[in-house]
């Protein structure tokens, strides 16, 4: 009788507490419901956000090799050029205006463009490699800008102009443009974008 009377204690007791903590499957498919569309709506917002993070950080990164261009050509006392460079080597040839695929920064005796000719590794100061795919970064100028200059006194050589950064994945994320003075001063502006749907 003991015996029983204890069996039956112990269901009243920590064993049936033990089931009333586990969830019911109602209550699990209202919880993954409800989860489901938090993710469903978040995400879109999400995605926007860390796309323009990554869009500040290109942005960043491109002026602060202008603001860098600038003072290494005044400590060096010489000009320094900024082209643009998909190997980290030369400057890549032609009238182009796609920034996207990196750029060279180095030391330039003559203050001319050298386009598709091998620089010094000695007069080489700073290379960038592509940015993300995605990204695209276009110089706005007439004629196209895939090289400009600044002099010893810092000053931008030819009006380096204006340059749009877009995310080619998010069409209705604004863009930016950078707009480039001949002091080496960058302005930047958001655009709306038109490309929305």
């Amino acid at each position: 009788m003991d015996a029983i009377h204890a069996r039956g204690r112990s269901l009243r007791g920590p064993n049936l507490r033990r089931y009333q903590q586990a969830f019911t499957l109602v209550e699990l498919s209202v919880t993954v419901a409800v989860l489901g569309t938090v993710i469903a709506l978040g995400l879109p917002k999400l995605s926007a956000t860390v796309s323009h993070n990554h869009m500040r950080s290109v942005r960043d990164e491109f002026t602060s090799a202008v603001g860098r261009m600038r003072t290494e050509a005044i400590h060096r006392n010489r000009c320094v050029s900024l082209c643009i460079s998909s190997n980290a080597k030369t400057c890549n040839s032609g009238n182009a205006a796609n920034w996207s695929a990196g750029w060279l920064m180095y030391q330039n005796q003559s203050c001319g463009a050298a386009e598709g000719a091998s620089i010094a590794e000695g007069d080489i100061i700073a290379a960038s490699q592509s940015i993300p795919s995605h990204f695209d970064l276009q110089s706005n100028s007439a004629g196209s800008r895939s090289a400009f200059s600044a002099n010893a006194r810092g000053v931008v050589l030819v009006n380096a102009g204006t340059f749009t950064l877009r995310d080619t994945r998010q069409p209705c994320q604004p863009s930016t443009t950078m707009t480039i003075s001949w002091q080496g001063r960058v302005r930047l502006d958001e655009i709306a974008s038109t490309q929305c749907p």
